[in-house]
């Protein structure tokens, strides 16, 4: 006998209730959709995640068949997903338990018990048995935890203030740890601002590079009204210094340097380390990015988009090897990844100044007027595609996995088209172009203008030197793992041609700037 159970996120709310079910049941098969995106069951924001059980009892040793399904699986012509597409794999049951992975290292034990016990421990649906064999070796190193600052507050009802270390001669098992790792303000209403003060930034606002954009206004702790102080209740006791902030929801992992005299409110995780690592660039090697996708991601909310909460973060390994002359050559290759970053981000802006200075038309107006050039053009060939990257054919735009195909005789246009539709994905969480998305997209009247800055841009190929910037940091980032050239050939090879993994887009600034404003919580929006 053999049932399904579909789950949606595999985080602390279904991990103890399906672990103890695993308990009772042997685990046969887990069918993993979620690099299928909406393509699953119409109307269900969660992804779908299948979990195939027999009626007969479990073990750890038990083998377990893994199905992934990616978008090359789904004929959007049928509108149906082909499962001999899709990637199998057969793991040990005790290599999808996120318990596999954590920190055996004894100087963990103080920072591991301030956050969930193993009960909270997350199933994981992403992991092969080739990840296992690199993850194993990469969960031997330590963990961002290990360099988190501790506080300690005496325990009962009044506590008093938080210390960085405990009082000579106090007893210890009267005082409390606290890793200095936490959500910033909790401000409930738009009450918590006031006209001046210390700015509030929020997690929209965090680039690898650092702060951008404006505040979303001003936090005075003796005239602001907010529900919680959350982390800032330690306020006394954080060094702007070695102090960062991670945004919570992300694809993946991203973080920035606090500036002084600046707070922020709790779409941010706010880190407090002891020792001088530039966790910001850190973050943009694939590496940690890879571990952290694979065993650290929980709680999420859709298209892709994870919640990044302490537990997860804590884990994420760091190098074992932190010396000086270590940190100096991290800072140098992910600074070259930031300066990279904003080349290529100078270059689309410069295109889209002459796009926003100019006259413009939707396509369909184009098409109606006769104009030249959508002379011979068809856009039948966008069938509502959900792709993940395009590029010119011939005399055509189409997808990497041709589901999205155009013919555009007009070579300016056609150029115009490739650069608007990757910039589209390249800023977008889910892009789909049917033709309706492509009929109103804007063409500028000096269309010959703005593709000769593209040609330009291309010239100087941006993007193949952040790429190559990008691989230099992994090298670096490799060598302070004393990694293998095998490993790291893995890893860089799956985030790039992985099917759900090529999908994950960092926070750069080549992607485009995306800030919002505040939304009061009371009014139920938590993610604005």
């Amino acid at each position: 006998m053999s049932f399904i159970v579909p789950m949606g996120v595999l985080d602390a709310t279904y991990a103890g209730p399906l672990r103890r079910v695993l308990g009772e049941f042997k685990l046969v098969e887990i069918v993993d959709m979620e690099a299928l995106r909406k393509k699953t069951f119409r109307g269900i924001k969660r992804p779908t995640v299948i979990f195939v059980l027999e009626n007969s009892p479990g073990s750890d040793n038990d083998e377990v068949a893994t199905t992934t399904l990616s978008m090359g699986c789904y004929d959007p012509d049928k509108d149906t997903i082909d499962f001999s597409k899709a990637q199998h794999d057969t793991v040990r049951r005790t290599q999808i338990m996120q318990t596999s992975y954590l920190p055996q290292n004894t100087e963990s034990a103080i920072w591991m018990s301030t956050i969930a016990d193993d009960e909270t421990a997350a199933i994981l649906t992403k992991i092969s048995a080739s990840d296992a064999a690199v993850m194993e070796r990469l969960a031997q190193a330590p963990r961002l935890g290990d360099i988190i600052k501790l506080a300690y507050k005496k325990r009962g009802r009044h506590a008093g203030r938080s210390v960085d270390r405990i009082p000579d001669g106090e007893n210890p098992i009267l005082w409390e740890p606290y890793a200095l790792f936490g959500y910033g303000l909790k401000l409930g209403s738009s009450s918590a601002m006031v006209d001046s003060g210390l700015p509030i930034f929020k997690g929209q606002n965090i680039f690898p590079s650092g702060l951008i954009g404006e505040p979303m206004g001003y936090w005075d702790p003796e005239r602001s009204r907010v529900d919680s102080l959350l982390l800032y209740t330690h306020f006394h006791l954080l060094d702007h210094t070695k102090l960062y902030a991670i945004r919570q929801i992300s694809q993946l992992p991203t973080a920035c340097p606090v500036p002084p005299n600046t707070v922020f409110q709790n779409t941010v995780q706010l880190a407090q380390l002891t020792e001088d690592f530039p966790l910001n660039l850190y973050l943009l090697s694939r590496i940690p990015q890879w571990f952290a996708i694979k065993v650290c991601r929980a709680s999420i909310i859709e298209d892709l988009t994870t919640t990044w909460f302490k537990r997860g973060l804590l884990l994420l390994p760091i190098p074992p090897r932190r010396s000086a002359e270590d940190i100096t050559a991290l800072r140098a290759a992910g600074q070259r990844v930031i300066s990279r970053d904003k080349d290529l981000a100078n270059g689309h802006r410069h295109v889209e100044r002459l796009i926003s200075d100019s006259p413009k038309k939707p396509l369909f107006d184009l098409f109606a007027d006769n104009n030249p050039v959508v002379a011979g053009a068809d856009l039948t060939g966008a069938a509502g595609a959900v792709v993940t990257a395009i590029h010119e054919q011939g005399n055509e735009v189409v997808s990497d996995d041709l589901f999205f195909r155009i013919s555009v005789p007009n070579t300016a246009l056609r150029k115009y088209l490739a650069y608007m539709l990757d910039r589209l994905l390249d800023e977008g969480d889910d892009v789909t172009f049917d033709v309706e998305t492509l009929g109103l997209l804007l063409v500028p009247a000096n269309l010959e203008a703005v593709v000769a800055a593209i040609d330009e841009m291309h010239s100087t190929d941006p993007a193949r030197m952040f790429q190559d910037a990008l691989m230099e940091l992994d090298r670096v980032v490799a060598q302070l793992f004393d990694m293998s050239e095998v490993d790291l050939s893995y890893i860089t090879s799956t985030m790039a041609d992985d099917g759900f993994l090529k999908q994950l887009r960092p926070s750069l600034e080549h992607r485009g700037l995306r800030i919002q404003p505040y939304a009061d919580h009371s009014q139920g929006d938590r993610y604005a």
